[in-house]
Order: structure tokens, then sequence, then C-alpha cells
């Protein structure tokens, strides 16, 4: 019985892929140099310029070359146009314009501490801050520097004195949850922080990419990607991925995926975050032993592959814990497989 046609002659339409522009690259990095003056997330970003951040995946992976829309909105917070363009110059034409977004969440800040204030619930700014975990110059620096407030300050706002989120951010609804109501965060995009990392190297200026993230409520999503060009890198979440300068990893066509349950422990832990590529049909019968993330029927699994013979019937996917053993699957079943390129996880 031949097996090895139906896989390796795998139809499936891809999606046209350009060359990455440098201009793409700057427009990345114009992006997230914006988000991280003005404490807004991807989604803050898009509730207030209509700009997904999937784009900025789409142009970091050759699925857009360009996005005007983009563009034009990095030009609003005076990027400079011919840095965009031709990477001349300053970045910036003047970060006046930055810090005024900056500062319309910091007032809103300071008017809901104001609001607490008048409540009887603090009677000071030193009071404010007795059992939270930060300088207790803090409040005055904000107000005479024109500094933001630390990224998790929001969070501890909302968790103590029940702070609006909407309230913070754009200045929408009431300053406080009403009784019965709760914090909904915006979407999550989660940003590898040093403690997080491979502990073999330090993140001192590290660069960032985002990337499409494949979390364990998107598993169902993913595999119907492998299986249907219908469903498209936009109909999921993004993340912000930091490179290890260590590897040299192509992040052409990659995506990141949380993993769910310890069948790989130790070598991955239950939500490790590990970066996977996908190997063209065509190579399936190239791959050897190592670590590989397989959409079979509807199913998608992370398992290591120790051999292959394409023209079995059968392939053996192992664990790496030994409780969970190994399986087979049948080989016509396979319809797309990702090698793990990357993992992250937290060090003990």
């Amino acid at each position: 019985m031949n097996i090895t046609s139906p896989l390796l002659n795998y139809n499936m339409a891809s999606t046209k892929k350009y060359p990455v522009s440098d201009k793409s690259k700057r427009m990345v990095i114009a992006y997230n140099k914006v988000l991280d003056i003005t404490g807004m997330t991807g989604a803050d970003f898009k509730s207030k310029h209509g700009v997904d951040p999937s784009v900025i995946s789409r142009l970091l992976n050759g699925y857009q070359k360009t996005s005007d829309p983009l563009f034009e909105v990095l030009m609003s917070y005076n990027i400079s146009e011919r840095y965009l363009n031709a990477g001349e110059g300053s970045m910036f034409i003047s970060i006046n314009k930055i810090k005024e977004s900056v500062g319309t969440i910091e007032s809103r800040i300071f008017k809901i501490i104001e609001a607490i204030k008048e409540q009887n619930r603090i009677k000071s700014d030193m009071s404010f801050l007795a059992d939270m975990p930060y300088d207790r110059s803090i409040i005055s620096r904000v107000r005479k520097e024109g500094i933001p407030f630390p990224d998790d300050f929001v969070d501890v706002l909302i968790k103590k004195y029940r702070a609006n989120r909407k309230f913070i951010n754009s200045g929408e609804g009431e300053m406080f949850y009403k009784n019965g109501e709760e914090d909904i965060p915006p979407p999550v995009i989660w940003v590898e922080k040093e403690s997080e990392t491979n502990s073999r190297f330090t993140l001192t200026d590290p660069e960032r990419i985002i990337l499409p993230f494949i979390d364990i409520p998107t598993y169902a999503t993913f595999v119907n990607y492998c299986h249907s060009p219908a469903i498209t890198l936009e109909d999921f979440k993004t993340i912000i991925w930091v490179k290890d300068p260590t590897l040299s990893t192509n992040y052409n066509n990659v995506f990141v995926v949380e993993v769910s349950g310890d069948s790989m422990y130790p070598t991955l832990i239950d939500k490790a975050k590990i970066l996977i590529q996908e190997i063209p049909h065509g190579d399936f019968q190239y791959i050897q032993s190592g670590v590989y993330s397989i959409v079979y029927g509807n199913a998608f699994v992370t398992k290591r592959i120790k051999e292959v013979n394409w023209k079995s019937e059968k392939v053996r996917l192992y664990s790496d814990n030994e409780r969970a053993g190994y399986m087979d699957i049948e080989t016509i079943d396979i319809h797309c497989i990702y090698k793990v390129l990357e993992v992250r996880q937290k060090v003990s």
C-alpha cells in the first residue's frame, strides 16, 4: 500500500508571500515604539485607530507588502515620513505628540486617585501608595516629569479600588465598576520578560517581533487553518516574541503555541510557549528525530518523533513524560507538521 502519495502531494492553497521590505520592518519598529511609550496594548491601538495587531504579523511574515492605514497613524504620532520610507534621520520629528497621549491616560488615573480621596478611602498620595510595590515618589515624578506610571499600576488600581479599565484607557464609562460588575481585561498580548525567557542570555535591548499566537482555546481554529485556506492569520491572536540572540532562527512562517498538559515534561511544561515552523509537505520525507507539533485528523499535538518511515501505514509519536507513553497515528491522517524551534517557559 503506497501511503507516500497523499502525504507528499497534499495540495492546500497557500497565502501569497512577498519579500519583507526594510520599510515594513521600520513600520513595525515604530509601531512597537509607540506602544512602548504610550503604554497601549495592540488591542488599545486597534480600538483607537482601527489597525489590527495582525497587520504587524502579516508585514513581518511577508503576507502583506505594506499598510497605508498604519503608515498614516504612525505619522500622526510624529514618526518621521523620511524615516519610514528611507530609514534616514531620526524616528521622531517630535516626541511631544507621544507624551500628550501618555498624559491623557495619566490624567485619568489622577482623577481616580482624587476621587478615592473624596470618598475618604485614602487621605494622601502617600497613604495611597502605603502598601503598593512602588517607590513613594512615583506620583510626584509622574506629575513633575511627565513619565508614565509603571505598566502594572493600572492592574493594581483596578484590583484594589475597582477602577474601570475602560475609563482609564479611553475615558468612556464610569470611573469605578458598580457592584456586580467585573473587570474584563483586554485581549492578552503575552510579552516575554527576562525572568520568563531562556536563562542563557540577558535581555538588555532585545529585538521583539509580533507573531500569530495559538493558545489552548484556539487549537481547533488552528486545525481548521491547516485544513482550509478559508482560515487566515487574521483569525488568531498575536504575541510579542523576543528573539534569542544565541540562535540563528528563521522567523518566516512561524507561530507561537501554548503547550497543553505535561505529556512532554520535562522538555515542555504546561502552558510553555513554543515557536513552531511549518514543514512543507514535500519535505516530510526528510524529517529527522526531534520535537514536532502535528495536525492529524481533527487533533493537534506536540510530541517527539524518533524515527519515521513515510511508506509505513503508521507513525509513532512519543511523550517525554514516561507516564504518558506513546501513540500510533495513521500516516494518511497527517495534514501538517511543524518543527519546534524555540521554547519559552518559566525557569525555576
